[in-house]
């Protein structure tokens, strides 16, 4: 049984345009329609028209969505390197990269920059950030997976550490 929606926001931070509330009416839909199941090509198809809240958030113009994917695979790259490191083989592969947003003057979030961890551990304000940064990315986990029963004694092991 699905849980009343009380409200719907976007992420501290977030550059989404549209309405969130009408975007996760849209979601929503799309959710309905597909047994439970919705795919990013769900998504482009429902926001193509622009009378759609989720419109607004996508890149319609070919060229400059040309530029925004490639610089997502850029990211990508970034994100999902591994490396195993010599007298390290039993621990298995490991990050090489953490990346970090910039936060520009005016306050908007600016491009993400990454560091190798081993560059970012040996700067302590780099150290600091990607420490804070992995404190919230375990705070938000929590959230996200709170109602799994199962996972009570990790929990209860976050909630033992002030945010």
């Amino acid at each position: 049984m699905k849980k009343k929606v009380l409200s719907a926001s976007w992420s501290v931070g977030s550059q989404m345009k549209g309405d969130p509330e009408r975007c996760f009416k849209e979601l929503r839909e799309i959710e309905s329609a597909n047994d439970g199941r919705v795919t990013n090509e769900m998504i482009v198809r429902k926001a193509r028209p622009v009378s759609s809240a989720l419109h607004a958030d996508l890149t319609w113009d070919e060229h400059e969505a040309a530029h925004k994917c490639r610089l997502l695979e850029a990211r990508l790259l970034k994100k999902e390197i591994r490396v195993v490191y010599e007298g390290e083989e039993d621990r298995g592969p490991t990050y090489y990269f953490v990346s970090f947003q910039e936060i520009e003057e005016n306050g908007q979030r600016g491009q993400g920059v990454g560091f190798s961890i081993e560059h970012a551990c040996a700067d302590p304000r780099l150290r600091e950030k990607m420490l804070k940064d992995a404190l919230a990315g375990i705070y938000e986990w929590r959230q996200r997976y709170r109602e799994l029963n199962e996972l009570s004694d990790i929990f209860k092991t976050i909630d033992r550490h002030d945010r």
